[in-house]
């Protein structure tokens, strides 16, 4: 009988070779899928990585078809997502500047470069972008034709406006110090230089000094101020702060400036039930600053004889501070930038009248560091209001 084929002595060492080809088939089949797999978690972590960067990515390969592009690449760049990936570059990316930069690495020598560009905004507007781009070689190799390239891109719109405006208040904050300076020196040397000067003549030069003395004191102040708001919310003592007693002590300090130009000033109180409620967590001195500010700055701007009126109301949860003046008002084009550092709508007549110039920009950050807001509604030859709104809580 013929034994069965398992068991067949000549056919033993076939049926080993077999199994051991098997077991090696499935063994490189086994790593192959593991190396996949290991391959798959490492493209899906790049693309989380690509995908929460801040930067813009963009590849493409050594045709300048765009094989990859991330979210923030997209949006800065305002990239169509539908004809985006396995177009050529200069069909895909609407801006000349950065594919020039990009032809430019693959053509040359260079191992990078780095241009600043300016470009229409996908939302309109200036969009200043920092372009950085690298040519993709084989692995281990630095010289060689690329094979591609790779453009790193990032918006640095609000940080070269924070430069500018960095570099305007300190142009601004110059000049304003240096004016009452130089006039203090003035009068100081004059009076110095002339030994036999009246004492009617002295006494002018002297006011004069006192004058712009009390005008750099003011300006320090409010620039310690602003520095202070500046520094975050943790700077300022949180407190009960009564709005009202507030406004009223306002108030009673400005009636000596109002007097001398023939100014009233009125107070209107809305209260609920008849009793007020105008309590909100703050604090005391950097509201009192704020809701000062905006009385000054009203009698400052009102026109001899008229009237600055100030309304306190309370409406759902929210305290409504509004300053009427009656002066000649703001152009349509000032009244989005009176709340700007130095901005004045009449420069001579706020320094004649002793203003710094960035008593608005303060009340504007103590507004928003107690989480409420400033506005202001005003019609030439008429006047302004400005309302200041403060959460109760």
């Amino acid at each position: 009988m013929t034994p069965p084929p398992d068991t067949d002595p000549l056919r033993l060492p076939l049926l080993g070779r077999n199994a051991a080809a098997e077991r090696l088939v499935r063994e490189r089949t086994w790593m192959l899928e593991q190396r996949v797999r290991e391959l798959e978690r490492e493209r899906q972590d790049l693309g989380r990585i690509l995908r929460g960067l801040g930067e813009g990515v963009i590849a493409v390969d050594r045709a300048g078809i765009v094989v990859h592009a991330n979210p923030a690449a997209i949006s800065m760049l305002g990239l169509d997502t539908t004809s985006l990936l396995g177009s050529h570059m200069f069909v895909a990316i609407q801006q000349p500047g950065v594919c020039d930069l990009v032809e430019d690495v693959m053509r040359g020598d260079e191992g990078r470069l780095v241009r600043e560009l300016v470009i229409e905004g996908p939302a309109g507007g200036d969009a200043v972008l920092v372009v950085s781009v690298r040519p993709l070689r084989k692995a281990g190799s630095e010289d060689g034709e690329a094979e591609g390239a790779i453009a790193v891109v990032r918006d640095v719109t609000e940080l070269r406006r924070l430069e500018r405006a960095r570099q305007d208040f300190f142009g601004n904050v110059s000049h304003e110090l240096k004016t009452p300076v130089t006039a203090i020196r003035g009068a100081i040397e004059t009076i110095i230089d002339d030994p036999d000067m009246t004492d009617e003549v002295r006494a002018r030069f002297l006011d004069g000094a006192s004058h712009h003395a009390m005008r750099l004191s003011a300006l320090v102040t409010d620039l310690l101020a602003l520095a202070r708001l500046e520094e975050g919310p943790g700077a300022l003592q949180r407190t009960d702060v009564d709005v009202a007693g507030l406004v009223g002590e306002v108030l009673a300090g400005a009636e000596s400036t109002a007097g001398r130009r023939d100014i009233v000033l009125e107070l209107a109180v809305e209260t609920i039930d008849g009793a007020p409620t105008f309590t909100v967590q703050g604090d005391e001195e950097a509201l009192r600053q704020a809701i000062g500010n905006l009385v000054d700055n009203a009698v400052a701007h009102s026109d001899e004889g008229g009237a600055v009126r100030v309304g306190l109301a309370r409406t759902g949860e929210v305290v409504r501070i509004a300053v009427q003046d009656n002066g000649s008002g703001i152009p349509e084009d000032a009244v989005e930038r009176v709340f700007e550092r130095f901005y004045r709508v009449d420069a001579a007549r706020s320094r004649a009248r002793g203003g710094t110039g960035i008593g608005l920009s303060i009340v504007k950050h103590v507004a928003q560091a107690h989480g409420g807001s400033v506005g202001v509604e005003s019609d030439l030859g008429v006047g302004s209001t400005f309302t200041l709104l403060l959460p109760v809580s």
